[in-house]
């Protein structure tokens, strides 16, 4: 199931959505690296981890540096709404 954040500002919307998925992927790829017992697959899921850290850092970042610059911080947090 998808879920869209309500939000009055778009931006902010589109960058909490993109962080929140950032997040669960890096999530997803830490579960992932800690269940194989194979050396160069476990390393191959580790240098995946490593990325998608980067990527939900940086997608952190970008969340983070337009509520400070937008001053949209006041609106709703986590209120999630599902879509089809």
């Amino acid at each position: 199931m998808r879920f869209a954040i309500k939000s009055r500002c778009q931006i902010r919307a589109e960058l909490a959505g993109s962080y929140a998925t950032a997040a669960r992927l890096y999530a997803e790829a830490v579960a992932n690296s800690t269940q194989v017992l194979d050396e160069k697959k476990y390393q191959d899921l580790c240098m995946e981890a490593r990325e998608a850290k980067q990527r939900a850092e940086a997608a952190g970042l970008r969340f983070e540096e337009h509520v400070a610059s937008h001053k949209c911080h006041g609106e709703p947090v986590g209120d999630h709404v599902p879509r089809g």
